[in-house]
């Protein structure tokens, strides 16, 4: 039970810390009004998120990366 609990816990802090830095990069463009939903559904702050790491490589996507899941 230890091991789950423990388990648990860094799940938690690495979803914190994914959290921070998402919201970091995007109060960055808030005078941009990026925050409307985009037609995709995902919010438009989110899809430029996107594009700029998909510019780095095509599949790119550092949420599994700032999750541990990698």
């Amino acid at each position: 039970m230890e091991i789950v609990e423990g388990i648990m816990q860094v799940v938690e802090e690495r979803r914190r810390l994914c959290l921070q830095i998402v919201g970091s990069w995007a109060t960055r463009h808030e005078h941009l009004a990026l925050w409307a939903t985009s037609p995709c559904g995902y919010p438009v702050h989110w899809a430029s998120f996107r594009s700029i790491t998909n510019a780095i490589g095509p599949y790119s996507d550092p949420l599994p990366m700032l999750l541990g899941l990698e």
